[in-house]
């Protein structure tokens, strides 16, 4: 028993700790960005963390349905769960999404007040807009998998997709940039590309 409790739960450790190694090399590229950057950056990540907050209560109520459908042996009640519950998140990210896109400025001014820092949040709100859907259905399909008990497939797809994201960032002296090779000449095509 002892054994099957730290197989499934060893994964999710695993993947929020990744998270908070995630965000503080978020916040180190920002810190380099200067102040108004590390302001705006926090002040992005807290509106889309109240903004997330369904939807992880959407993943738990996915988990522990798809859990008991399964224990039950009605694997069709579990998918009906599952996609269910993607698109409930989905459509409510989506929402949230849109107002992101479409009044960054209101939304960033009813936290702060500094002209400055409502001007740096806009771009950031306007990015964090874009991955709403995705990180809906991300979180809720995740859900769904650890409810089924495939933690290590949960963690070993959210950290592939972070690395493949995140690590092309590179933080340079003005601003972050994003990292890309170049066939040489001379290759009509290579593996990598």
């Amino acid at each position: 028993q002892l054994r099957r409790l730290l197989q499934i739960g060893w994964p999710p450790v695993l993947q929020a700790m990744g998270l908070v190694c995630g965000l503080l090399g978020l916040y180190v590229v920002l810190g380099r960005l200067g102040t108004v950057a590390v302001a705006a950056g926090i002040t992005v990540m807290r509106i889309a963390g109240v903004a997330v907050m369904p939807t992880i209560g959407v993943g738990v109520a996915v988990q522990t349905m798809v859990g008991q459908s399964l224990g039950a042996g009605d694997e069709r009640a579990a998918v009906r769960a599952g996609w269910g519950g993607v698109a409930l998140a989905a459509g409510f990210m989506g929402l949230l999404g849109t107002v992101f896109l479409l009044w960054p400025g209101a939304l960033f001014g009813a936290f702060v007040n500094d002209a400055e820092l409502i001007a740096a949040g806009q771009p950031l709100m306007r990015l964090t807009a874009v991955g709403q859907i995705v990180a809906a259905v991300g979180l809720v399909l995740g859900a769904a998998q650890r409810g089924a008990g495939a933690t290590r497939t949960v963690m070993l797809v959210d950290v592939g997709t972070a690395a493949a994201v995140l690590l092309p960032i590179v933080a340079r002296e003005a601003q972050p940039t994003m990292l890309f090779t170049r066939r040489a000449a001379h290759l009509k095509d290579h593996s990598g590309q």
